[in-house]
């Protein structure tokens, strides 16, 4: 078996035309004043929607380059605050157009009755505990592709990577640094959502070796992840502190899966972390291996950008039994 880690790929962006037009937008706090950092500024044309994302930066101030002039939808998002709209914004061929909007502190709360709601097929919307979960989470994540991609936010990060060995009951047997080092952006990325969708996140290859995938903030935000998965929250969360989104295949199929929990913060209402496990056909290996999967932490940093601080895939070890020939779990790589 083998791990794959895909280095993400810094492609160089296009310039811009000349005449292209662009909405600054700038946030502050209608209490306290001064700008807010980190806040997710999304235009929507009405007409075509067609959409573009910024997050501000340190002054507050997010800039959008538009593909086009004409009438505008302007909404900022803050992770746990309820989010401010201006429909109508009028943005002026080839000339900047600048907005201001102040955002008030008003807590976004949980709904605190449990319905019993669950989208299959496609994202949750709605007012129910499982769509304002979903709202948080999908913006940690636009949050932390978009710092991702923003050359201008990024600060160098110590990064190291390892391989550990595990008991069946997850004990550590062994540790071993395989590089460590200091990188800017993103040093892992996982692989393109419709391929996993379609060739699943074990593959086995025809010398038996297997490929173990993990999904990233640009999976779950995938159109692949949401139409291929359904999504609940439980009666009751394992945590007080953590409102837990649930995920799961919408249909058990011939490739691996993943289904698992997404934990988001009560308090501040901010995704902490996702745990996955591979829902796999029996062919791939035994259902033993219950702690097959991985878990994918995320981090806000002081300068409101998103980072994956940590990302791990938990791999099961079989060997063959000499007295049944079947495969028994020994551990976890």
């Amino acid at each position: 078996m083998r791990l794959l880690a895909f280095l993400a790929a810094c492609a160089a962006g296009g310039g811009v035309a000349a005449h292209a037009q662009v909405l600054r937008v700038e946030v502050s706090d209608s209490v306290r004043g001064g700008g807010i950092v980190g806040a997710l500024v999304t235009a929507i044309r009405p007409a075509n929607g067609v959409r573009s994302d910024a997050l501000t930066n340190d002054r507050g101030v997010a800039t959008l380059r538009l593909p086009s002039a004409g009438q505008w939808s302007v909404t900022v998002r803050r992770i746990g605050v309820a989010p401010r709209a201006l429909n109508d914004v009028t943005v002026d061929a080839g000339a900047t157009t600048s907005i201001m909007i102040r955002m008030p502190e008003i807590r976004q709360l949980l709904p605190t009755v449990r319905v019993r709601a669950s989208a299959c097929g496609s994202a949750p919307q709605g007012t129910d505990r499982t769509s304002v979960l979903w709202e948080q989470i999908t913006l940690a994540l636009r949050a932390s592709v978009l710092s991702r991609g923003d050359s201008t936010g990024m600060i160098a990060l110590r990064f190291t990577e390892q391989i550990r060995e595990l008991s069946p009951s997850l004990e550590e047997r062994s540790r071993q640094v395989v590089r460590s080092g200091i990188g800017v952006g993103r040093i892992y990325s996982a692989a393109d959502p419709d391929t996993l969708a379609e060739h699943g996140y074990v593959v086995e290859e025809a010398n038996g070796a297997r490929q173990y995938f993990a999904p990233d903030e640009v999976v779950f935000l995938s159109d692949a992840f949401e139409r291929t998965h359904c999504f609940d929250t439980p009666d009751v969360d394992a945590d007080p502190a953590f409102a837990e989104l649930r995920f799961r295949p919408a249909a058990r199929g011939r490739v691996a899966d993943v289904e698992g929990t997404a934990f988001v913060d009560t308090l501040t209402g901010e995704l902490r972390r996702i745990d996955f496990r591979y829902v796999t056909p029996a062919r791939l290996f035994p259902s033993s291996a219950k702690y097959a999967g991985g878990t994918v932490n995320l981090r806000r940093l002081s300068n409101g950008r998103w980072i994956v601080s940590y990302w791990a895939i938990r791999m099961p070890i079989f060997r063959v039994s000499v007295i049944t020939a079947n495969l028994v779990l020994s551990g976890y790589r």
